[in-house]
């Protein structure tokens, strides 16, 4: 019996000493997508200087309320830095990340020629079987 009342004390223990946890989301930023990071906390206030972000949390929510992503944004592409503060100024978490530019599949000029090149070969196609098939009646 005494054994299980210290079980507890060792699960809280090994939690406040693991690594935290922080995830950038999307996994793989593109160029365009919204930006966050995603840690255990109950508010934070960002700051970006170039391509560097400091988010100071207002205070943890272990247990409390569910965590709230901390959104950094709609960025170009780089690589981008992190470092996550508690609020009395002692590092949380920091890490890096890579946003990729996006690759648009068609621009809209060429998204139009294609659009009317289709159209040109359709009424090309139903001219060929309509001949087609009136020289197949004589």
């Amino acid at each position: 019996m005494r054994k299980l009342f210290w079980l507890p004390l060792l699960f809280l223990a090994a939690a406040a000493l693991s690594a935290p946890q922080v995830q950038v989301i999307p996994p793989n930023p593109t160029e365009g997508q919204i930006v966050q990071l995603d840690f255990v906390n109950c508010g934070a206030t960002v700051t970006r200087t170039g391509n560097a972000f400091r988010v100071v949390m207002f205070a943890s929510c272990i247990g409390v309320f569910p965590p709230t992503p901390a959104t950094l944004g709609r960025l170009a592409p780089g690589t981008y830095t992190y470092q996550i503060f508690y609020a009395d100024q002692q590092l949380y978490a920091s890490g890096s990340f890579v946003v990729a530019p996006s690759i648009p599949a068609l621009s809209p000029w060429s998204l139009a020629f294609a659009g009317v090149l289709l159209a040109i070969v359709g009424v090309a196609m139903i001219a060929i079987v309509g001949v087609a098939m009136i020289a197949r009646r004589t």
